[in-house]
C-alpha cells in the first residue's frame, strides 16, 4: 500500500474501498471479454471435429468439458491478476489526491469553492449515495424514484464531470472537496 495513504486523512478507507470495487468490476468485464472469445473458439473447434472427422461423440463432449474448466480457471486466474494490476493502477493514479491532502499536514479536505461545482444540490446527493457504495437500486429506492431515473442522472453526473465511470467521479469530488466525508459512514 502506498505510503500516502497513511496520512489520507478520513477518505483513506472510501478511497481503498472504490478503488478495489472499481478493479474487481473492470477485471469481472475482462473476464467476460476473454471468457467469450475462448468459447467461440471452442464451439468453432467442436463444429469442426463433428462434422468433418469421424470421431465418437462422446469423446468431443469429454474435450469439451475438459476445455470449459481449463477455461474456467484460466479466467479466474486471469481475473484476479487483473484485479490486483487494475487496483495498483488505481492507487498510482489517484496518488495524487492523498498525497495532497497528506502534503497539507491537516489530512483535511481543501474548502469547497461552490460556485465552481457543476452539480446540483439533487447530483451531489446522488454522488455522495455513489460513494458511500450505494447500487443504482438502492440509490433509487432512496430517493423514492425509479432506477432508470438514477442511471440517467449518474450519467449526466459522469458527463458534466468529463469521468468514465463512478469511481472517477466520486475521486474527482472528493479531490475538490465537494463531497464532505460524514463521521457516521465509517
Amino acid at each position: 500500500m502506498p505510503e500516502e495513504l497513511s496520512n489520507a486523512g478520513p477518505y483513506r478507507e472510501l478511497i481503498l474501498k472504490l478503488l478495489r470495487q472499481s478493479a474487481k468490476d473492470r477485471a469481472a468485464s475482462q473476464r467476460w471479454s476473454i471468457t467469450s472469445v475462448a468459447l467461440l473458439g471452442g464451439i468453432f473447434v467442436v463444429i469442426i471435429l463433428l462434422n468433418f472427422q469421424p470421431v465418437d461423440r462422446w469423446v468431443v463432449a469429454a474435450i469439451a468439458l475438459l476445455g470449459l474448466v481449463v477455461l474456467w480457471i484460466f479466467t479466474s486466474i486471469r481475473s484476479r491478476n487483473l484485479e490486483k494490476k487494475f487496483y495498483q493502477q488505481g492507487l498510482r493514479d489517484y496518488g495524487d489526491i492523498l498525497s495532497d491532502k497528506a502534503q497539507s499536514g491537516t489530512g483535511e479536505e481543501p474548502p469547497a469553492k461552490p460556485l465552481e461545482i457543476p452539480l446540483t444540490e439533487r447530483e451531489l446527493d446522488i454522488l455522495s449515495k455513489i460513494a458511500d457504495g450505494d447500487t443504482n437500486k438502492a440509490i433509487a429506492h432512496a430517493f423514492n424514484v425509479n432506477e432508470s431515473s438514477i442511471k440517467n442522472q449518474v450519467s449526466r453526473i459522469l458527463r458534466k464531470l468529463d469521468v468514465s465511470n463512478r469511481t472517477e467521479a466520486v475521486l474527482l469530488a472528493l479531490s475538490r472537496g465537494w463531497l464532505k466525508k460524514d463521521s457516521d459512514n465509517g
